[in-house]
């Protein structure tokens, strides 16, 4: 059986203020639509705007979307998987407040949704774990998705041409990458990839 999930799920919205959404977009379906696509493990990157309030983000843009409308829409599924990612590329100022408050949230996500299976609870920058779920995490082939990149680079320019990347090489060879998991793909890891489409 076919397992996708998408990296950056929530991407598809619109950015607030001043950053570009073609710089950090990864995905152009809703969630609604991710899941007629066959997606059922979805990728929630957390960040905090002005130390108050959890937002989706992709790197320091935030995207305007009612992300907790979706969670319940997955959670009546009661089939889908949500990896939680504290989305930060460096380490932030008040760092220990801002770990205090993701584990919080993250066991609030349990109990809110019980019916999705989280995991994850990592920090983006060193992928360090800051809260365990009783999940196990699930096992993701996420070779073209852009968590791996051409610019393994500290170079600026090149870190906004690898946001392009995915979506170029989505474009060209997502339906190649499908048919050639179906065939040979291991049942037990997801096909973790970008722009996804049904």
């Amino acid at each position: 059986m076919l397992k996708i999930g998408s990296h950056n799920s929530w991407s598809f919205a619109p950015t607030r203020w001043y950053i570009p959404h073609f710089i950090c977009k990864c995905q152009n379906l809703d969630i609604e639509g991710q899941y007629n696509a066959g997606v059922r493990l979805f990728d929630l990157r957390l960040r905090l705007e002005d130390l108050c309030k959890w937002r989706v983000a992709h790197g320091s843009a935030f995207f305007a979307v009612d992300w907790r409308e979706d969670l319940a829409w997955l959670n009546h599924k009661e089939d889908c998987y949500v990896r939680v990612i504290l989305e930060y590329n460096k380490k932030p100022k008040q760092y220990d407040l801002i770990e205090s408050l993701f584990k919080g949230y993250c066991k609030y996500l349990v109990s809110r949704f019980p019916k999705i299976k989280f995991f994850g609870g990592n920090c983006k920058w060193d992928w360090k774990r800051l809260y365990e779920f009783e999940n196990p995490d699930e096992l993701l082939i996420d070779k073209y998705s852009s968590t791996t990149s051409w610019f393994n680079s500290k170079n600026k320019f090149l870190k906004i041409i690898d946001d392009w990347w995915p979506w170029l090489y989505a474009k060209f060879h997502n339906k190649e990458i499908r048919r050639h998991y179906e065939l040979y793909g291991p049942s037990d890891k997801w096909l973790f990839i970008d722009f996804v489409t049904s």
